[in-house]
C-alpha cells in the first residue's frame, strides 16, 4: 500500500513537471507579435539613431561654418 502511494505521488509530481514544462516552453516561445513587435521596436530605435546622425551632421556644418566665419574676420581684421 505504502509503494502504492509514493508511485501515485511520485507520478503526479513528474506528470505536473512535465505540464510545468510544457507551458514555460510557450510562455518562453515568441510569438508571431511579439517578434513583430520586437521588429517595429528595433525600427523605431534605428530611426531615431538615424535622426540622430542628421542632428549631428547639421551641429557639425554649422560649427564648421561658424568657425571658418571666425577665421576669414580674424584675417581680415587682425589683432595688433
Amino acid at each position: 500500500m505504502r509503494m502504492k502511494k509514493i508511485t501515485v505521488l511520485l507520478f503526479l509530481v513528474f506528470f505536473n513537471i512535465s505540464l510545468f514544462g510544457k507551458e514555460f516552453a510557450k510562455i518562453a516561445t515568441p510569438t508571431n507579435a511579439d517578434k513583430k513587435m520586437s521588429e517595429n521596436t528595433a525600427n523605431d530605435k534605428l530611426a531615431d539613431l538615424y535622426a540622430m546622425t542628421e542632428k549631428y551632421k547639421l551641429a557639425v556644418e554649422k560649427f564648421n561654418s561658424s568657425m571658418s566665419k571666425i577665421r576669414e574676420s580674424k584675417y581680415k581684421h587682425p589683432v595688433s
